[in-house]
């Protein structure tokens, strides 16, 4: 999903967007459909992207504080962090991305248009996602990107370059008495 297409969503679910001063983040959403963002610290376009998909993931999902003691702050930071990493990094398309031959964490950022940062955060969600909050295709995905976080820990462990796996023709890996296989067609 570009920029101009988050934009479009916020369009036609009549979001508005504001241009504000903001001191202490660069975005924020609130209830009402409003997301106020601070053009001076969105200087790059994968950040604005990246914080325009959090900030719609609050409206999307209605995670919001509400101040009660029973209230989590940190829980509706991830239900928006869940909701932008699906839009803006979908499960399939990571998978088609590592398959094509986008192995460097650089490549996979470009290739989504969002901050590197961004791509480990959706490499942790799917990687710990339950599978009963995932659609069946995410699931098939997700067992392909479990099975690439496995190799680049093993690689990680014998010293390699942690995406080295996607580099090689076919290997057997043995660690703790693990036996890992990789073919890459």
């Amino acid at each position: 999903m570009t920029n101009d297409e988050l934009y479009a969503l916020c369009a036609a679910r009549h979001y508005r967007i504001r241009s504000l001063p903001l001191q202490s983040a660069p975005a924020a959403s609130l209830p009402s459909g409003w997301i106020a963002v601070n053009p001076e610290q969105l200087t790059d376009p994968s950040v604005e992207k990246a914080v325009l998909a959090h900030e719609l993931g609050h409206l999307e999902t209605g995670s919001f504080s509400t101040g009660s003691d029973a209230d989590h702050d940190g829980r509706h930071e991830e239900r928006a962090n869940r909701w932008a990493i699906r839009t803006l990094i979908p499960a399939p398309q990571l998978c088609h991305a590592l398959e094509s031959g986008k192995v460097e964490l650089y490549q996979l950022a470009e290739e989504f248009g969002v901050p590197e940062e961004w791509i480990l955060k959706a490499f942790s969600y799917y990687c710990s996602a339950s599978p009963l909050s995932l659609t069946e295709p995410e699931q098939q995905a997700v067992r392909l990107l479990r099975g690439y976080q496995l190799a680049a820990a093993a690689f990680r462990e014998a010293g390699a370059p942690v995406l080295a796996f996607l580099r090689v023709e076919r290997r057997d890996f043995q660690q703790d008495g693990f036996r890992l296989v990789l073919d890459e067609e």
